[in-house]
């Protein structure tokens, strides 16, 4: 933690640092001037990073928080793993060189900003529900609900017969 507190401090970028909940993560991650998130990459605060366009800075510390930050870095690239697990030594040297290599204007930065960015639309396109058009999540929640639908008819005309 100390070694993270002095990366903050020497990157000289300006940050919001929440230790443990409840903040506000979601209003935070939608507001214009973030324009990086360090997380454990826990799938629902990868959602809510992506789903405003903010790129990652991955440090997984359990469970499939490692394997969301490789499919995030390796094949998304929105993405960049600054330490692994809850007992990895990690220097501030590190933390403040990977950090400025997300959020300056550099060749990385500038395509995980992008990429993260185009994501976003993604998922906003597969979430819209407006006049005719359905996003792919919307239509897929649809077709769940009509086949658990027939699946609950199916039963209940099953068990009106006696089979």
């Amino acid at each position: 933690m100390m070694e993270l507190a002095m990366a903050l401090e020497a990157c000289g970028k300006h940050f919001i640092w929440v230790v443990r909940p409840p903040a506000p993560q979601v209003e935070i991650l939608s507001h214009k001037s973030v324009s990086a998130f360090l997380s454990h990459c826990g799938w629902n605060s990868v959602l809510e990073s992506l789903s405003n366009g903010v790129p990652l800075v991955g440090w997984p510390l359990a469970a499939e928080q490692f394997y969301n930050v490789k499919l995030l870095e390796e094949h998304i690239g929105v993405c960049l793993e600054v330490a692994r697990g809850k007992s990895c030594e990690v220097r501030q040297e590190d933390i403040v060189k990977k950090i400025m290599l997300v959020m300056d204007e550099t060749e990385k930065g500038n395509a995980m900003r992008r990429k993260a960015r185009e994501v976003r639309d993604m998922i906003l396109d597969a979430v819209q529900y407006e006049n005719d058009h359905k996003g792919s999540s919307v239509k897929a929640m649809d077709e769940f609900l009509d086949a658990a639908s027939l699946m609950r008819e199916g039963n209940k005309w099953a068990a009106d017969r006696g089979v």
